[in-house]
This record gives C-alpha cells, sequence and structure tokens, in this order.
C-alpha cells in the first residue's frame, strides 16, 4: 500500500478518535512504525505504532524481535511482545488513548508532548520517550510536512493550544 493510499483509506478514522496527541503526528507515527500498514507488525498483529504490550495491556499478543537504540548502540530485544489488534482501526483507537492510558504515561513520559503547543514540538517530545530512535522527532516531522499531514487536523482533537495560550494572555 502507497503512504498516499494509506493515507486516504485511515485519516478519518484517526479523526475520529480524539487525543491529547495531534492527528497529523499520530498519522506519521502510523506511517513511520508500520511503513504505511505494511511492515510485518502491521500485517500480523493490525498494530500501526509500534506499541508493546505493557501493563495495563491484556489483550491478545504478538511475538516478535524488537530493534532498540540504547546508549547510541542498536540492541535487539528477542522475542518482545507486542500489543496485537484485531483490525487498524482497534489499533488507531487504542493508540488515541495510549498516552494518557496511564498515570505514568499522562504524567511523566508523554507529559512533555501532551503539553506541546505544534505538532513539530510533540514530535520532538515524544523522541527519546515513545521510541528509542534519536532521529524519530525529526523523521515524523518530514513525514507530516511531505503528506501535508496537518491539513487533517480536526477542531474536536487536540485543542490549539496556541491560540488557547493567547486568548488566556489576552484576559
Amino acid at each position: 500500500m502507497s503512504v498516499e493510499k494509506f493515507i486516504l483509506d485511515y485519516y478519518k478514522i484517526f479523526q475520529k478518535y480524539p487525543s491529547e496527541i495531534s492527528v497529523e503526528v499520530r498519522m506519521a507515527q502510523a506511517i513511520l512504525e508500520s511503513a504505511a500498514g505494511t511492515s510485518e507488525l502491521a500485517k500480523n498483529a493490525k498494530n500501526l505504532f509500534g506499541i508493546k504490550a505493557s501493563a495495563p495491556w491484556d489483550g491478545d499478543i504478538y511475538i516478535k524481535d524488537a530493534y532498540e537504540v540504547v546508549n547510541g548502540k542498536d540492541v535487539v530485544d528477542k522475542n518482545a511482545h507486542w500489543r496485537a489488534y484485531k483490525n487498524f482501526e482497534e489499533s488507531i483507537k487504542d493508540h488515541s488513548k495510549f498516552f494518557t492510558s496511564t498515570e505514568y504515561r499522562k504524567d511523566i513520559a508523554y507529559r512533555n508532548a501532551i503539553l506541546a503547543t505544534t505538532p513539530e514540538d510533540e514530535a520532538k517530545a515524544l523522541t527519546g520517550v515513545y521510541a528509542t530512535d534519536p532521529n524519530y522527532g525529526t523523521k515524523l516531522i518530514n513525514i507530516i510536512n511531505k503528506y501535508n499531514l496537518k491539513q487533517y487536523k480536526i477542531n474536536n482533537n487536540k485543542p490549539d493550544k496556541e491560540v488557547d495560550n493567547l486568548a488566556t494572555l489576552r484576559k
């Protein structure tokens, strides 16, 4: 599946599930993490986001190696457990809640991404936290720009915090 087809097939599903992380960043994550739905994990586990099966996950799992960057070195986590879904929509729905699914994720791990005021800042804040790739944020930003993903932003998704902050300053 081409990236363009993936976007056209799934952008409405991303818009359907609000999240603290913007539609454009979540779409970029899916494109990057799953090779636009064509990776082994996407095909066999319908996991578009490379989410491992850590607590509080109690659903199905898929086992495959994970490739991480630890202290600047590539490391293989043999037989890692990944979340498995019935379809891509279930993966998108779960991912929309992932960043706030535990107090640790909401208040510590993804706090900077949640508080970010732009998709670019969200992407940068996910680097080293959501993914160990030191270039993760840059890759997401490049995908957002290359495929003009900002056009899929919706009002009932993550609020435009820059506008909200300006309104607060004017009071």
